[in-house]
This record gives C-alpha cells, sequence and structure tokens, in this order.
C-alpha cells in the first residue's frame, strides 16, 4: 500500500522531469528561431561569394595533425549547406561548418586526422591542406555549442531543484 509520502516523492519527481523537458523544449524551439531567422538554405547551388579558408595546421606528438578552417561569407545574409556533396571533407575524418554567418569567420571548425591530406569542398570550391600547410601562431579556438540551451534549461533544473527541498522542508516524511 503506497503512503502519502510515496505519492508525494513521485509527483515531485514527475513536476521536475515534466519543468526540465518544458525548459529544453523552450531552449530548442528559441534556439532554432533565435539561428534559422534570415538564412537561406543553399539547396541548389553555393554561392561563388562563400568562400572557404584554411586558416592553419598544428602538428600533434602523436603523428596526427589538426587543421582549422574558417570561412568569408560576402552574400550578405546567413547560409545553410547541409554535410552533401556540396559541403563535405573528403577523407571523412570529421564534419564542416553547415551555418555560415555573414562575413569572415576564423577557425570555424577543425580536423584531427593522420591521413597526408584533409580537403574541405564547399561548392565548386575546395582547399586541401597538409602537415606542411602554415603552422599556427596560437592555438585557435573552435566556437562552441550554443549556450541557449544550458541558459534555458538551468532556471528549469534550479526550480525543481528548489521545489524538491521546500516539499522536503515542508513533509513529515
Amino acid at each position: 500500500m503506497r503512503t502519502i509520502c510515496s505519492l508525494l516523492d513521485r509527483t515531485s519527481r514527475r513536476l521536475a522531469f515534466g519543468l526540465a523537458m518544458a525548459g529544453a523544449s523552450v531552449a530548442g524551439a528559441v534556439g532554432a528561431v533565435g539561428t534559422m531567422a534570415g538564412a537561406v538554405h543553399a539547396d541548389d547551388d553555393v554561392p561563388s561569394s562563400l568562400r572557404p579558408v584554411a586558416e592553419c595546421v598544428i602538428v600533434n606528438g602523436d603523428g596526427s595533425f589538426t587543421a582549422f578552417f574558417g570561412y568569408s561569407n560576402d552574400t550578405g545574409r546567413e547560409i545553410v549547406v547541409p554535410v552533401s556533396s556540396d559541403n563535405r571533407i573528403d577523407e571523412r575524418v570529421g564534419q564542416p561548418v553547415v551555418r555560415f554567418r555573414v562575413g569572415r569567420v576564423v577557425a570555424a571548425f577543425s580536423v584531427t586526422t593522420r591521413a597526408t591530406t584533409i580537403t574541405w569542398r564547399l561548392g565548386d570550391q575546395r582547399i586541401r591542406v597538409t602537415a606542411e600547410s602554415t603552422p599556427c601562431s596560437t592555438n585557435p579556438t573552435v566556437p562552441e555549442a550554443p549556450v541557449a540551451l544550458v541558459l534555458l534549461v538551468a532556471p528549469a533544473g534550479m526550480t525543481a531543484w528548489w521545489m524538491r527541498r521546500r516539499q522536503r522542508l515542508q513533509s513529515p516524511c
């Protein structure tokens, strides 16, 4: 037979889970709307004013090297080019960026490999790097994942924790 305490505990767990899921849904929706607004999908041809750039390479101690790639988007609009024959790393050692913001973006992504070359194809353009390509003078930082999800889910988690704590303080169980 269930006690009132076990029912309260189950209810609070469900409430916490519901709040966390609601926060994640809102974060996903806000992130999708925020990043998709004004984006142009390059379904047919990749504009020639969207150019790949080989930034530099770091030779690692284990025989591999890390290549840093950027791009220049002079279209005036954000462009989305999914990973496909129009946007790919030939050696299949990594994934290129798919969302191209306006302007010059340095170190948009990196690829580490033991292969002799890395080739990024973007539309009709391709750029090839080797371990002997331009060395990095500093260690570039590649952008992290969007923080919108963290910023919106964290308050939901804190709210669930606070409600659970409050319930424990008030409950005789």
